[in-house]
């Protein structure tokens, strides 16, 4: 319990936010399904991870985890980085 948040915060930033960033500029194509099964196993093992105080303080990696709740049907990178984009430009009106 007390490092649970440090040990979601660095498993959000880690396995999450630097996966996204490493398929988006280092790979062509990302396989199908795999952003998927990163959602869903963030949403198993961190319910609540939007309530990370850690996460709130830095907000580069906040809204690379946004899309974990970004309803996506198969995860291709078209599709991620439109995603993203629209993540970026929804947070930016805010």
């Amino acid at each position: 319990e007390k490092y649970k948040e440090n040990i979601e915060y660095e498993f959000l930033h880690l396995y999450f936010a630097n996966t996204i960033v490493t398929m988006v500029t280092k790979m062509d194509e990302i396989p199908a399904g795999i952003v998927l099964e990163m959602q869903r196993t963030v949403k198993i093992l961190f319910p609540n991870w939007k309530e990370n105080e850690m996460l709130k303080q830095q907000s580069h990696i906040r809204e690379l985890c946004d899309l974990i709740d970004y309803p996506l049907h198969v995860g291709t990178k078209d599709e991620v980085l439109e995603a993203l984009l629209n993540i970026f430009a929804q947070n930016e009106m805010q």
